[in-house]
């Protein structure tokens, strides 16, 4: 994901980041960087999984994958929260 050049805008900008692009928890952390770099300051990561047959995430895994892209945020240098 390439940094967030288009922000043309003082005002706080919340992203949908979908399902982090992938599907594993590290993919969710991977989506953090260029987001931060990118001046957003919030974002949603959802459980949906894209598969129609199976919609939803299991309970687990949405929260390991939430975890692990908090645990990359605070690793990430931004003048916003």
């Amino acid at each position: 994901m390439r940094a967030l050049s288009w922000m043309a805008t003082d005002l706080p900008v919340s992203a949908d980041l979908e399902k982090g692009f992938g599907d594993a928890p590290a993919a969710a952390a991977e989506t953090i960087p260029p987001c931060r770099r990118g001046r957003l300051v919030g974002g949603s990561i959802e459980d949906a999984t894209g598969d129609k047959d199976r919609p939803l995430y299991d309970l687990d895994t949405p929260a390991r994958r939430v975890a692990a892209a908090l645990g990359r945020r605070a690793h990430c240098p931004s003048p916003l929260p």
